[in-house]
């Protein structure tokens, strides 16, 4: 999966890749329930193997696919902070109830995110 969201990323905008990660409908496997830490792990170490940098936005969108995937509720969220005079953003995934699946670093303010399919021309408002 990891492989298909940087593919995804390098050919489509990332609002067409957001509309497809949130859009992702489950299929039938049979093993739902595998713990998140462990598929986080796996995620890492797929970056590791992979000619890929990895960061906190990747990470989740594959988090995100892997557990919709599986009907396992996933809401990627993006927030940033000012520090000083710096700028920092991160991304990190959360459950129906709003429990961070990822480590959400502290003091990030989720910013609202585009929903439903993203059209080839649309622009980013300002």
């Amino acid at each position: 999966m990891a492989l298909r969201v940087e593919l995804a990323l390098k050919r489509r905008s990332f609002e067409q890749v957001l509309a497809h990660v949130t859009t992702t409908r489950s299929r039938p496997v049979s093993a739902r329930d595998v713990p998140t830490r462990i598929v986080e792990r796996a995620i890492q170490i797929a970056y590791r193997l992979l000619p890929f940098e990895s960061t906190c936005l990747k990470r989740s969108l594959v988090l995100c696919l892997f557990r919709r995937r599986r009907g396992l509720p996933a809401t990627l969220r993006i927030g940033v902070r000012k520090n000083g005079g710096e700028f920092a953003a991160h991304a990190w995934v959360e459950d129906d109830d709003g429990n961070v699946l990822t480590d959400p670093l502290e003091g990030f303010s989720p910013v609202p995110l585009p929903h439903g399919p993203a059209t080839p021309d649309a622009k980013a408002n300002d």
